[in-house]
């Protein structure tokens, strides 16, 4: 586990980030008062630009269904599109009680559907967002 690995909220990661039924708790105020306070990356953390507009909110966490770890942060933007990133690529831009990212990198990055979310053995998603994440430099400080 890397350094970082230890600030993100285990507990979310049992969520299902994709549940329509209920309304979405990470866009409660609570809870976005709670991850911009907490110093740690979990639902509800604003994503910024450089500039310091919110171009998005991290929605959940999705673990490698063989080995439980931590693997992609779901970033829901405010389009609506919900857009999965590699935990490795988004941990480290995480300072402060929030993630800085370049708008045009998460706007370009390969939209996720529920469906896929939802089917563990639907790995066409983690293809996608690997090769576009580190397909070019994603830092973006």
């Amino acid at each position: 586990m890397g350094p970082l690995s230890a600030q993100a909220d285990p507990g979310n990661r049992a969520q299902d980030p994709t549940s329509r039924t209920e309304p979405d708790p990470s866009t409660s105020a609570a809870r976005l008062a709670e991850a911009a306070t907490s110093g740690r990356l979990s639902a509800g953390t604003i994503v910024k630009s450089p500039a310091g507009d919110a171009i998005g909110i991290v929605k959940g966490f999705v673990p490698d269904p063989r080995t439980g770890q931590l693997n992609y942060i779901l970033v829901n933007t405010h389009s609506g599109a919900n857009k999965a990133i590699p935990y490795s690529t988004l941990a480290p831009l995480f300072s402060n009680g929030r993630v800085t990212l370049d708008r045009s990198r998460l706007e370009g990055a390969p939209t996720v559907s529920d469906s896929q979310l939802r089917d563990p053995s639907d790995n066409s998603r983690q293809q996608k967002a690997q090769r576009y994440w580190n397909s070019g430099s994603s830092r973006s400080r």
